[in-house]
């Protein structure tokens, strides 16, 4: 509460000093402000944003959601406002079980917010997570789902690295997580025999969930996945084996014409799929990792 206070403070001090980035560079610090690192080693930091998420049933776009590596999820309901300093942020999981948070995503209709708690950066500070925190009162309440398949899959000891919600017909409640192995997590003994990192699916909007097999082997990490309405499938990656597709989250393929960099080298890939009227495409950026 200490660091909340810091945090405030500097805000305060950000928004009387007008302070900002650049016009010229056409972005506008938005916060959340700096706070005093610990014992003051590294002076004022703002620590890195893992996610961010816009309310897509709110025509203004001002309910934005992001989390923070360490510093839980903040929520804005006036990230339009000019000046940008007159943007406010507030903490909504301060008081749950994890702070660190590797993604948020908000269903299409705004009806549920999902956290996945833990940072899948395999950095030496990036902390596990205990599972997904699911929200149906745009953060005013949370529900802890700590495992899949009932008590079968513990999420202990992953991060949670993206959700991906379908937008096909009678498939609106259906939402898949990419999970992936932390460092602290292996280190600290939470990734188990029972541990299964890569795709899981819940076909009730967040409420249960469910680990997907893949068809040539696992578990492995997953790293990212997205929805593409346009193709009516699912895009993952899965480190050290590439791309696979689904129509429903379910039944997953692995295409025979993968980028080289995502099957050759171990990652933490992402990608985005765009499409047009003749052709569906799907970009990607590897990044070197330490384990699978």
């Amino acid at each position: 509460m200490e660091m909340r206070a810091q945090r405030g403070a500097a805000a305060a001090r950000l928004i009387t000093t007008g302070v900002s980035a650049p016009q010229s560079a056409g972005w506008v610090g938005l916060g959340p402000a700096p706070l005093v690192s610990d014992n003051n080693f590294f002076g004022m930091v703002s620590g890195r944003t893992t996610s961010v998420a816009i309310d897509p049933s709110d025509a203004t776009g001002n309910t934005v959601y992001l989390g923070g590596a360490y510093g839980g999820l903040w929520k804005s309901t006036n990230a339009t406002a000019v000046p940008a300093s007159g943007v406010i942020w507030n903490p909504v999981t301060d008081q749950q079980a994890s702070l660190a948070t590797g993604a948020v995503s908000v269903k299409p209709d705004g009806t549920v917010v999902l956290v996945g708690t833990g940072e899948p950066d395999n950095a030496i500070d990036s902390y596990y997570g205990v599972g997904i925190l699911r929200s149906t009162d745009a953060g005013e309440t949370w529900t802890l789902i700590p495992s899949a398949d009932g008590v079968n899959h513990p999420f202990a000891g992953l991060g949670i690295a993206k959700f991906a919600w379908s937008k096909g017909s009678g498939q609106t409640d259906t939402v898949v997580a990419a999970a992936a192995t932390t460092a602290k997590g292996f280190e600290e003994g939470n990734i188990t025999a029972s541990t299964n990192r890569g795709l899981y699916r819940s076909s009730d909007s967040g409420q249960t969930w469910a680990y997907q097999a893949l068809p040539d082997g696992g578990p492995i990490s997953a790293t990212d996945a997205v929805y593409n309405a346009i193709a009516g499938k699912f895009v993952a990656v899965v480190r050290g084996h590439g791309l696979y597709t689904s129509l429903d989250g379910a039944n997953w393929i692995r295409p025979a014409n993968q980028p080289i960099t995502f099957s050759s080298v171990s990652n933490r890939a992402t990608c985005s799929a765009c499409s047009s009227s003749f052709s569906t495409r799907v970009y990607g950026a590897p990044a070197l990792s330490r384990k699978a």
